[in-house]
């Protein structure tokens, strides 16, 4: 997990942001958001139409119901990256720096544009590990499989990806 810790300064960079605006952002403007100003629950997102929320509720409610990792209920990162004052299991998202990341910032990739699909499906691995990006449940599925990446953690994987993608650095 030693290369998990190496994305602490990007995870820094990306707390309290919505996953969708993060990527929203970089593809439209080349650039993150400001700093919390993304900072809220896919309800009340700006960035995506009305129509998909529900469906990123549930690949959300996909990803707890198919979880089976020791990585953090909340943000589906491994423990190790969660600053010292968090624990590695949350409660409530409410105070969690990454809790609206990793699902959001997933959508968005697979809807957003077709490049970055196809460059996220391909550098990822998502066909070669027997998963699929089609559904939620299967967007689930792949995010919740320890086995899916070779980082061992598909939400360290993901961030990886937008970091190499996008150029991002703290």
């Amino acid at each position: 997990m030693a290369a998990a810790e190496s994305l602490a300064p990007i995870l820094s960079l990306l707390s309290f942001s919505c996953g969708y605006c993060v990527v929203h952002s970089l593809l439209t403007y080349g650039q993150l958001p400001q700093a919390r100003s993304v900072d809220h629950h896919i309800c009340s997102c700006t960035s995506i139409s009305p129509h998909e929320r529900p469906l990123v509720r549930q690949l959300i409610t996909h990803i707890r119901h198919h979880w089976r990792t020791r990585a953090c209920y909340t943000c589906h990162l491994p423990s190790i990256v969660h600053v010292p004052a968090y624990g590695r299991w949350f409660q409530s998202g409410v105070d969690h720096p990454h809790a609206h990341l990793v699902p959001q910032a997933l959508w968005a990739i697979r809807f957003l544009d077709g490049h970055v699909y196809r460059q996220a499906m391909h550098a990822l691995s998502v066909h070669s590990s027997g998963h699929s990006w089609d559904t939620p449940e299967q967007l689930a599925l792949w995010i919740s499989d320890p086995q899916a990446t070779q980082d061992g953690n598909s939400a360290i994987a993901l961030v990886r990806f937008l970091q190499t993608e996008f150029n991002l650095s703290p």
